[in-house]
């Protein structure tokens, strides 16, 4: 779990504290059928070591769109 404490994604953090609480009269956060599906997907991903490191995603864009990094 300690990838989790390192997140700083706001668009990932959200879903998965919606995702926690799992008494949704206790939650304010309704996540939809499909958020729900995307982030069992997500997690199965971690799972089974199908991640990239961000470091690696930022180096991806930057060569493959290296315009926008001037």
């Amino acid at each position: 779990m300690e990838w989790l404490a390192g997140l700083d994604d706001v668009q990932t953090i959200h879903p998965l504290k919606a995702l926690r609480a799992t008494d949704e009269e206790k939650s304010n956060q309704v996540i939809s059928h499909a958020e729900q599906k995307a982030l069992e997907q997500g997690l199965d991903a971690i799972a089974n070591g199908r991640v990239h490191s961000h470091e690696s995603v930022k180096e991806g864009v930057r060569k493959k769109f290296p315009n926008l990094f001037k």
